[in-house]
């Protein structure tokens, strides 16, 4: 079975997976510093960096299609959610 991140080109497939020199652009683009960046998908300030390392070292990491599915809507449209969804969201991701 193909994943869905690599049928790329099919109509109603998923983004693929951003690379670092994509996210920072975008993010820069749209004025925004790493921590603003990291509160509108809801990870960590290390996260977002992770993401963002070009390095290839031990600490980069690969952003999830859906995490840059977000990060495009919310900061395109800087977006916030109603108080008492934000709060539910929040104590979801605390655990």
């Amino acid at each position: 079975m193909t994943h869905a991140n690599r049928a790329k080109g099919r109509p109603g497939t998923p983004p693929s997976n951003p690379t670092p020199e994509q996210i920072r652009e975008t993010r820069l683009a749209s004025g925004l510093t790493q921590t603003a960046a990291a509160k509108l998908v809801y990870c960590t300030l290390a996260a977002w960096q992770k993401w963002e390392d070009s390095t290839g070292g031990d600490s980069a990491r690969v952003m999830p299609a859906a995490a840059w599915a977000l990060f495009l809507i919310r900061a395109r449209h800087r977006c916030t959610l109603p108080k008492d969804l934000a709060e539910f969201v929040e104590g979801v991701l605390a655990g």
